[in-house]
């Protein structure tokens, strides 16, 4: 009987047309040092990365998933005069202006993020992370979670996920687990789900296949590039 009900409950679950995930962010850490903390001369570093931090826990992004499909974005804010470099920052640690979009079926992740000065769409390739599964667990939104842990660079990146909620996506470029991911770490920028809608209205139509798009590595070129320019014309 236990089996029978998780069946159709699963294919309950697979039979909506889109589910929608909306998550918080939070930072969970420190940007100074317990020494600078202490320094009677970091005042303005206290308060500038207060203001970051602040900030980050104001941010809202959302996940959409259509069958074997993703679109991972912010939620607009209302637009604001005169924002400061700290609410700047907490945009860019938290990548707010980025989009990504993941085809499970063409094995393609693709994020269109903002450059220098224009928009690149840049190939992320696939399987690029070896998910180590932990035995943690805990419960989120009612949902029992499980820990994967993987290396996103130098950072650490924890993913819990819900094998009950049969989508491979989440945050970011992380997906192909198990299961939704209802929480993310990624360094000590924590994204958890606080809302899932099993019917939205959103609705998601691309096809990556007509996305023009280039590689990390001529990313990477271009931007050292633009550095190049950028120290030659400034003599940093």
């Amino acid at each position: 009987m236990k089996v029978l009900f998780f069946i159709l409950f699963f294919q309950s679950i697979v039979a909506q047309n889109t589910v929608e995930v909306l998550y918080k962010t939070s930072f969970n850490g420190d940007f100074l040092s317990k020494e600078n903390k202490e320094s009677k001369e970091s005042n303005f570093q206290k308060n500038f990365f207060n203001g970051i931090e602040s900030k980050i826990s104001t941010l809202h992004f959302q996940l959409i998933v259509s069958e074997n499909k993703s679109l991972f974005k912010s939620i607009p804010e209302m637009e604001k005069e005169g924002e400061t470099t700290g609410e700047k920052m907490a945009k860019i640690v938290t990548e707010f202006d980025n989009k990504y979009y993941t085809d499970l079926k063409l094995k393609k992740i693709i994020i269109d993020e903002l450059s220098i000065d224009k928009n690149n769409k840049v190939d992320l390739g696939f399987d690029t992370y070896r998910w180590e599964f932990l035995n943690d667990t805990k419960e989120i939104n009612g949902y029992q979670c499980y820990l994967a842990k993987t290396k996103y660079a130098h950072l650490d990146v924890f993913a819990w996920y819900c094998p009950k909620l049969p989508y491979s996506f989440g945050p970011m470029e992380f997906s192909n687990l198990p299961g939704l991911v209802l929480e993310l770490q990624k360094g000590n920028v924590v994204f958890l789900a606080e809302k899932i809608i099993f019917d939205s209205k959103n609705k998601i139509d691309f096809d990556l296949t007509k996305f023009q798009s280039i590689t990390k590595e001529e990313r990477d070129i271009y931007l050292k590039k633009q550095r190049e320019s950028y120290n030659l014309k400034f003599g940093n």
